[in-house]
């Protein structure tokens, strides 16, 4: 398999899935103006909502990796490859070129009447003409595959994006999408919208259609997924806890509390050692971020009075702060002390305390 492709990703576990999958498709731009979307991004959108849907109906067999290809003929957009084998993904959008003029049209009338304009959106497509305008855009990606596209992999899924607005987004129920001309090309096709994955809608493998709901995944609207975690623990829900997710967080949580703390000692130490060796460049300013990183650290410790733990490892924060200071201060970083010169509990945190020298409090420059 050749090596053009835009990226390659690992997955190596079911437990580090939402480590590896990180921002991968999580976002896509506007129709329209500078940050306008483009087809990679569209793609990698609908992987990301096709690949949790596949982890959530245990469908993933760990390790894989994914390779998003560039070849459009040879290889589909994706391309998976596990231990038993390798297969395709390939990504397409429902709606016919007049209605996505129409939709980018809206929508660009709608940003020229500036941010506070009510958004304009196109009514939904009734029951008929939306299964029409998903049934086209399988039948086009299937007479690609009927011409020896995506020949590269042995078997090949479909996704096809809802771009057309189709009907409700509550709406669970799986659109019956039945055409015998487009039956058993494509080994299943997903529907997929924004927050809602509909798999093998063509029933290809002889299962019936799931509705997979991702509004409250953790991987596709994080503030969903905790106010769903919230409500469950307060039913007394256990069993529905999303329990490795919660463990994620939980531990992800105390490590953001570490990281703060280090980055506002990092800080204090800076200034503190700026103000000792570079008395006559003193200002109001370096007091003031003195006394800010003191108040946050206090705050974190009366927090987490076990996060005071950190002080027995300062050596690497001292390091980074006497590097940050030397740049500042324009001198050689061996000229400043190669320990910490200051006792962290009686003088660096010490509310007021500042390093001796020369330089006298009224006489500091505002």
């Amino acid at each position: 398999m050749g090596d053009d492709a835009r990226w390659t990703r690992e997955f190596s576990t079911a437990s580090n899935f939402t480590d590896d999958l990180a921002a991968l498709g999580a976002w896509v731009g506007p129709r329209t103006g500078s940050a306008k979307r483009t087809k990679e991004q569209k793609e990698d959108y609908v992987l990301r909502r096709v690949l949790v849907a596949l982890r959530r109906q245990g469908e993933l067999t760990f390790p894989f990796t994914v390779r998003a290809s560039k070849q459009a003929r040879e290889f589909p957009d994706y391309v998976f490859m596990d231990a038993s084998g390798c297969w395709g993904l390939e990504v397409t959008e429902a709606g016919s070129e007049d209605h996505q003029k129409t939709m980018t049209k809206l929508e660009t009338n709608s940003r020229k009447a500036g941010a506070e304009a009510k958004p304009v959106l196109m009514a939904p497509l009734d029951d008929e003409n939306g299964i029409e305008e998903i049934r086209y855009a399988i039948k086009c990606k299937t007479e690609k595959l009927a011409r020896g596209w995506y020949g590269s992999v042995p078997t090949c899924d479909l996704a096809v994006y809802d771009n057309i607005n189709w009907f409700p987004t509550s709406d669970s129920s799986v659109p019956d999408l039945s055409d015998a001309s487009l039956k058993g090309r494509f080994r299943r096709v997903f529907f997929v919208r924004d927050r809602q994955v509909y798999t093998d809608v063509l029933c290809n493998l002889g299962k019936r259609p799931q509705f997979v709901d991702l509004s409250r995944d953790y991987n596709i609207d994080f503030s969903e997924w905790v106010r769903d975690q919230v409500n469950l623990l307060h039913s007394g829900e256990m069993s529905r806890l999303d329990i490795e997710e919660l463990i994620e967080e939980l531990s992800d949580l105390a490590n953001r509390h570490r990281r703060k703390l280090r980055s506002h000692l990092q800080n204090l130490l800076v200034h503190l050692l700026k103000w000792r060796f570079q008395p006559d460049r003193r200002t109001r300013s370096w007091q003031i971020s003195i006394n800010n990183a003191r108040d946050e650290i206090h705050d974190l410790l009366m927090e987490s009075p076990s996060l005071r733990e950190e002080f027995d490892d300062m050596e690497r924060t001292y390091q980074r702060a006497r590097k940050k200071a030397a740049l500042e201060i324009e001198i050689p970083v061996d000229d400043l002390p190669e320990a910490c010169p200051f006792a962290l509990e009686t003088e660096a945190l010490l509310e007021d305390w500042l390093p001796s020298s020369k330089a006298r409090s009224d006489d500091i420059p505002a």
